[in-house]
């Protein structure tokens, strides 16, 4: 009796002496899973500080970009058949000036073709107007192109996806019979017979469209 007794003591001590070193163990994983996190918890929090700093010179960017785009248009399916830049500065004069706008050479800042020259596309054509209201006026008289041919605005990727994002507002508003447009990557909304207008705030939306329908 006296030895089992002894081997049971043994036992309650092994055991104990094992519960001991279980909790150590346990109190060392944890303290050194705090010292990490203390270490890591102050690169977590300056690598999300840099990411709010890229966030806000990435915003700073596209505002930049799309100031220095604000005199620009687009001319997309323009045939390309120039051979030097005074023939297209000469073509696109003319051209534009088929649209009702008085167009001099003074109002031409500058005009250039982007991509690579292929034979399977025509390249679109970046022109930059003196003036702003000389922009809007050709914006104005758009619907005058000859087809294919067809002008957009000249925004940043980011601003173009905006848009692209209110393309099923557009529809929509349309179907209803509402006069529709974009402005400040918003949808503004005036329902016929309604002076008053209504802008929406609209989320991103999933569509395929690659521009906005524009009205000025």
């Amino acid at each position: 009796m006296s030895e089992e007794m002894s081997i049971s003591t043994l036992f309650s001590k092994m055991k104990i002496e094992m519960e001991k070193q279980a909790n150590l163990i346990t109190d060392k994983t944890v303290n050194a899973m705090m010292t990490m996190d203390d270490k890591i918890k102050p690169v977590m929090e300056e690598n999300q500080n840099l990411k709010s700093e890229i966030n806000i010179l990435n915003k700073k960017i596209n505002t930049l970009e799309n100031v220095i785009k604000k005199n620009n248009i687009v001319i997309h399916g323009f045939e390309e058949n120039e051979t030097s830049y005074n023939q297209l500065f000469k073509n696109i004069t003319y051209l534009l000036q088929q649209l009702d706008v008085n167009i001099d050479d003074n109002d031409i800042s500058k005009l250039y073709r982007i991509g690579k020259l292929t034979s399977e596309k025509t390249r679109p054509i970046i022109i930059t107007l003196a003036t702003y209201n000389k922009k809007m006026e050709i914006l104005k008289n758009k619907n005058k192109m000859p087809q294919p041919s067809y002008i957009t605005e000249d925004f940043t990727k980011e601003t173009l996806q905006k848009r692209k994002e209110l393309q099923n507002e557009l529809r929509l508003q349309r179907e209803r019979g509402n006069y529709v447009y974009i402005k400040n990557n918003k949808v503004v909304v005036k329902q016929r017979g309604n002076k008053k207008k209504k802008r929406i705030f609209m989320s991103a939306c999933n569509t395929a469209a690659l521009t906005c329908d524009w009205h000025y």
